[in-house]
């Protein structure tokens, strides 16, 4: 019987690149793994703080208050960095910048098909944007300072191309203490939130509100000012906005219990 051993060994390939990646500690002593399409992502903890800006911030807008304790009660992982045009390119079929730069000038809702199309090409239900609260969470990184890195915006080049108005590859500076490039700068990132205003009580888990007309985006771009690139600076637009503010996304995956399972393991030996 002859056997057909080219196709079968261009089946083998193709699930090789489509397996998850995982490794145990990356640059930032957390877990990640590398996806088929060649995303990096790093895992989240479950933890508290405190949400919003702090009493005495001048440059805080009223939507930034109450400040209130918010628990995310599950691990989660993020992309560390933002989706780049080359990805997006491989996933939506078109995007004119250069590969490695951060895709943009999309609406809200290109952006929920564009994570819609990585679960289908994956072949799972896991991808998703962030949550407000997550995406705030994973900025601050264990820290309760203006900025992750303090409060004075002078280090701000250390980590951003905030309010340099020179547009560049992601990961470029230097991450966050949990592994995340370009929290502040480059391109708004979109998280899953209908926009309104904040919880007065302790939140857990919050999803924003349940229906809504207008988007949340985060982090500001290289084109923002110091203030608006703060990690509790909320920017609210129509969720079916392109316009010309540079929006862009960064990837949550939900951790499912088999791969924190697996990722302990693999950090323990």
């Amino acid at each position: 019987m002859k056997v057909e051993r080219e196709p079968f060994f261009r089946a083998l390939g193709a699930l090789a690149l489509a397996l998850i990646v995982f490794s145990p500690a990356g640059a930032s002593g957390a877990e990640e793994f590398v996806n088929g399409l060649g995303m990096k992502f790093v895992l989240i903890p479950a933890g508290s703080f405190a949400m919003g800006a702090r009493e005495g911030d001048s440059d805080a807008g009223d939507d930034e208050f109450p400040r209130h304790k918010v628990t995310l009660t599950r691990p989660f992982y993020l992309g560390t960095t933002e989706v780049t045009n080359g990805q997006w390119r491989e996933i939506m079929g078109s995007s004119s910048g250069a590969a490695d730069f951060p895709a943009s000038d999309f609406s809200r809702e290109d952006a929920e098909d564009f994570v819609a199309k990585l679960n289908a090409r994956e072949k799972v239900e896991s991808y998703r944007l962030p949550t407000e609260a997550e995406w705030e969470y994973a900025a601050r990184a264990g820290t309760d300072s203006i900025y992750f890195f303090g409060d004075d915006s002078g280090r701000m080049s250390e980590y951003s191309n905030c309010g340099l108005s020179v547009e560049e590859e992601v990961g470029s500076r230097a991450p966050n203490p949990w592994g995340l490039y370009d929290i502040y700068g480059n391109v708004w990132e979109f998280v899953s939130d209908w926009y309104g205003p904040y919880s007065r009580g302790e939140a857990v888990d919050p999803t924003g509100p349940e229906s809504g007309r207008e988007a949340i985006k985060r982090g500001g771009t290289t084109y923002s000012t110091m203030s608006s690139c703060r990690t509790s600076y909320r920017r609210n637009v129509d969720a079916g906005d392109r316009g010309s503010a540079s929006p862009g996304l960064r990837v949550a995956m939900d951790a499912r219990p088999q791969m924190s399972k697996k990722l302990r393991l693999a950090r323990a030996r």
